[in-house]
């Protein structure tokens, strides 16, 4: 609850700090575009980025959630415990297949998971808070020039 509510709040910020910088309506359709594209394609969730574009990724704010959820519900273990039960379809597959493994059925072999994560989804306390601190820092940083923006608009 507190990793979504942190990003929440940062997304509404970075929402007030666009409304504060544009002045036309049409135009802040057009960024909110362009920061939802960078927001998705770079939190690196999707596909492994490649190095040029790995530091894009730490400044946005959807990486910094998504790790502190997979580290939350500890995505690693989870990663680890999917388990795929190949059923052979005749004895000469049974018999190259070999035994069976735990959990699954007489006959049927265990695939391990053949695909890594992206994203660092370590699950102990450290790694979460910090996760939280960043989201913490991306949404004073929002707010605050948000802040600074409207103040300068202020006519005295």
């Amino acid at each position: 609850y507190i990793t979504l509510v942190l990003a929440a709040v940062a997304g509404i910020g970075l929402g007030l700090l666009v409304s504060a910088l544009v002045r036309s309506q049409n135009m802040v359709i057009y960024i909110i575009l362009l920061i939802l594209f960078v927001q998705i394609i770079f939190a690196g969730a999707i596909f492994e980025l490649p190095a040029a574009a790995k530091p894009i990724s730490f400044l946005t704010t959807t990486r910094w959630a998504l790790e502190a959820l997979g580290s939350t519900v500890d995505m690693e273990t989870l990663r680890l415990d999917g388990v795929t039960c190949l059923e052979p379809e005749n004895d000469r597959q049974r018999q190259m297949m070999g035994r069976s493994e735990a959990p699954c059925k007489d006959g049927q072999q265990r695939l391990a998971p053949s695909y890594e994560f992206n994203v660092i989804y370590r699950n102990n306390a450290l790694h979460l808070l910090s996760r939280w601190l960043m989201l913490l820092a991306f949404s004073g940083v929002f707010l605050g020039a948000t802040y600074f923006v409207q103040r300068r608009k202020d006519v005295i």
